[in-house]
């Protein structure tokens, strides 16, 4: 009488959709992970073996030293490169995480919706105030859901704009500690 088993099935699949679309996005956040560690693995392998190969072949100390010098700033601008990339593959499967939701959610809404008003129309009377208390929950939990999106959308705003500064003044310690050491 209060909800239709098509109501059940319409909420049930809207769920298992949601979860089958966010499965895909953590599989391709994965895919995308790995293939990153392996590039950046192979990288270091490679360099590694071109800078045991030169350093075979210096002819003196000094020659050595300035080598093995030479290392940490491109070393330093690696790491960055590599926690960068790292970082936009997650936040990008955190924008395709949550646009699933927000779509999803929107779905799962209308159905709740819908199943609150199909109880309304079916509710005995006197039962007003009940429907009332049920309507606004529903209203309540959809203006939190609405404001914890927001907050954690400026969350991420502020790690990127953190990110990115942390990322620039790393770099301009290594450029203004490499310009000491030469000096």
């Amino acid at each position: 009488m209060y909800t239709t088993p098509e109501n059940f099935l319409s909420a049930s699949k809207v769920n298992v959709e949601a979860a089958l679309a966010i499965a895909q996005a953590q599989f391709a956040v994965v895919e995308k992970l790995a293939a990153l560690n392996l590039a950046t693995a192979k990288a270091a392998f490679e360099e590694a073996a071109d800078h045991m190969k030169a350093s075979l072949e210096a002819r003196d100390p000094q020659e050595l030293a300035k080598l093995n010098s030479g290392l940490a700033q491109p070393g330093l601008e690696k790491a960055v490169a590599y926690a960068r990339s790292v970082y936009d593959v997650t936040s990008q499967a955190q924008a395709n995480v949550a646009k699933v939701l927000e779509a999803h959610g929107a779905e799962f809404n209308r159905t709740v919706a819908s199943s609150i008003d199909g109880i309304a129309r079916n509710a005995p009377a006197g039962s007003d105030a009940a429907i009332n208390v049920v309507k606004s929950a529903f209203a309540a939990f959809n203006t939190a859901y609405d404001g914890m999106s927001k907050v954690a959308k400026q969350a991420s705003e502020v790690v990127e704009v953190n990110f990115a500064n942390a990322a620039n003044a790393t770099r301009a310690a290594a450029q203004t500690g490499g310009k000491r050491k030469a000096a």
